[in-house]
């Protein structure tokens, strides 16, 4: 469990009086829990219209103005963004057939698929679910506008509205049921150098895909975390240590302030030492260091810490049962 929960650590160092700050990916686990026997995710699209829908919707893209084609590539794109976001998942596979089903075309949902569709479709996929982009909706807007000694352009706004579905053949029941919602707003130059409202609706529809995947696997998140790089010439060396991304050398020069006579050089020490902890997949003891700089020397941001240290410790448990199932 250390391996997948090891946070990955980017040294874009932040830099305040006392401390300084540095970003991790650390993994969180899945909003839901779908059955531990499905492994082989199908992913089909049927958010297209069918032929009548397509005609009522072409008559209202001409009305609304919006691009007739957007948001049929922006619902490939969500596809797309889902199946990517899976493919470094320690749980699920991911199969994407090469059929489209017919929907709504628009933000509504439409009925449930009939099980013998949903049969056919995992079977001849070797697939243990049925995902489906069951809506896919865009909605864009822009206002014009003009700044002193600069070009006049527009500023857009999209919002993204994707549904989806996830069918179990096996207990035939209906896992998951969700509608995702985004808003993206953007300055596009008047000139039209800017990305169009297809571009920004396949990026939009991409991202949905990723959120989604969130949803029901473990994905990385980014975290920002602090150190202090003051107390003195030592801790100093030791910041170099950090950028250098020498952790265990920096924590071997941590560990000799912990029991020093100053406080508050000694308290410094011991939540450095909960972020080297951290930083090692060792949660527990990251509570413990980050306890003793709080409780035997008082310093304020180490409850802070403990809470989010407690937060990651639950979320581990979740973690845990999520991977293993």
């Amino acid at each position: 469990m250390k391996r997948t929960l090891f946070p990955l650590i980017f040294l874009a160092l932040i830099t305040s009086c006392k401390t300084s700050s540095l970003m991790i990916d650390v993994l969180r686990p899945a909003n839901i829990n779908l059955p531990g026997d499905i492994r082989t995710l199908a992913v089909v699209n049927r958010s297209l219209p069918s032929k009548e829908a397509e005609v009522n919707n072409l008559v209202e893209g001409i009305i609304t103005g919006e691009g007739l084609l957007a948001d049929r590539f922006g619902s490939r794109a969500c596809v797309a963004g889902f199946a990517d976001a899976l493919q470094s998942s320690q749980r699920f596979r991911v199969v994407v057939p090469d059929i489209e089903l017919k929907g709504t075309g628009t933000d509504r949902m439409p009925p449930l698929l009939e099980w013998p569709v949903i049969d056919d479709i995992c079977r001849q996929n070797g697939a243990d679910a049925l995902l489906s982009l069951e809506t896919f909706d865009s909605n864009t807007g822009g206002v014009l506008f003009s700044i002193l000694n600069r070009t006049p352009g527009e500023n857009l706004t999209i919002k993204v509205e994707s549904g989806w579905r996830i069918y179990d053949p096996e207990r035939k029941q209906l896992l998951d049921e969700n509608i995702y919602i985004d808003h993206f707003n953007w300055d596009a130059p008047a000139s039209g150098a800017g990305p169009s409202r297809q571009e920004v609706v396949e990026r939009g529809g991409y991202y949905a895909g990723t959120q989604y995947a969130a949803r029901i696997s473990p994905s990385w998140v980014s975290a920002s975390r602090i150190f202090f790089k003051k107390g003195n010439r030592d801790f100093r060396e030791a910041k170099r240590l950090v950028r250098m991304g020498m952790f265990d050398e920096a924590a071997r020069i941590w560990e000799t302030y912990v029991d020093h006579p100053n406080r508050k050089i000694a308290g410094y020490a011991c939540y450095n030492m909960a972020l080297v902890c951290e930083l090692n997949s060792d949660l527990e003891g990251a509570l413990q260091w980050a306890t003793r700089s709080y409780r035997q020397y008082r310093i304020r941001k180490a409850a802070e810490y403990m809470n989010i240290l407690n937060y990651r410790i639950m979320q581990a448990e979740v973690l845990d049962q999520q991977l293993t199932e």
